[in-house]
């Protein structure tokens, strides 16, 4: 929400302030790494795209999850 209220070209602290959040804090978490499940689910995400679009998007998502299945040659990260 904040960072939206920033792409709009409002200031953080009024944001901050405005939504109860501290500056540091909203700082803290934006400047985070990122999670072991959120790397996960960008790989998942990016995988389901290349398997749709090599079908040429013919693939629903039963076909889907069986081309991304491990025993297909795809590999967990």
């Amino acid at each position: 929400m904040i960072d939206e209220l920033v792409d709009a070209g409002h200031p953080v602290k009024v944001c901050c302030r405005l939504l109860g959040v501290s500056s540091p804090g909203y700082y803290q978490y934006k400047n985070r790494p990122l999670s072991p499940t959120a790397m996960r689910r960008q790989w998942l995400t990016g995988l389901i795209r290349e398997v749709h679009t090599a079908s040429r998007g013919t693939y629903g998502s039963r076909r889907v999850h069986a081309r991304a299945h491990p025993r297909h040659g795809r590999r967990r990260q």
